[in-house]
């Protein structure tokens, strides 16, 4: 085989006794089948429940943990893939706080230019800064009347739709 190095290194800590194994709709044995024996004396000890059939899935109660072999720790891949969703989150939480940060400083700035609070172009500066192409043109702005006079013509032009 082509990748047998490969298949030895993913399979190698993994034991099947068969111990543990499972067949859907049948209901735990007290003794053990032979499946060496070709005869039908131990059928009595194998109980086909309806529910299970109808249903497709064993609750949880009836599954017979006892010989299942304990895991020594999470996957390693589990392990890595948590590790980058913690940095993924924690990531968009500084992206988050840098776009609360600089809608802040847009506002207070929209403020200092002549719009006050509760004004129309006061509230229109925070709808517009909302988008981030609005917070460049409103940077991109020199003067504090030219930075008013386009919240009024936005304020305008939004009231007229």
């Amino acid at each position: 085989m082509d990748n047998l190095d490969e298949l030895e290194v993913m399979f190698q800590h993994i034991n099947v006794t068969g111990l543990s194994s499972v067949i859907p709709g049948v209901q735990k044995t007290t003794a053990p089948i032979d499946v060496g024996d070709d005869s039908n004396e131990n059928e009595e000890n194998i109980h086909i429940s309806h529910d299970a059939k109808k249903e497709g899935k064993r609750k949880a109660r009836d599954v017979d943990h006892t010989f299942s072999p304990k895991k020594k720790g999470r996957n390693p891949m589990v392990k890595q893939v948590s590790r980058l969703i913690d940095v993924l989150a924690t990531s968009k939480s500084k992206n988050e706080q840098k776009v609360e940060d600089e809608i802040i400083e847009l506002m207070d700035q929209a403020v200092n230019a002549g719009a006050s609070e509760g004004s129309d172009e006061h509230f229109m500066a925070t709808q517009l800064f909302v988008k981030r192409e609005n917070r460049v043109a409103f940077r991109s702005i020199k003067t504090n009347e030219g930075k008013v006079a386009w919240l009024k013509r936005m304020y305008e032009e939004r009231k007229n739709k």
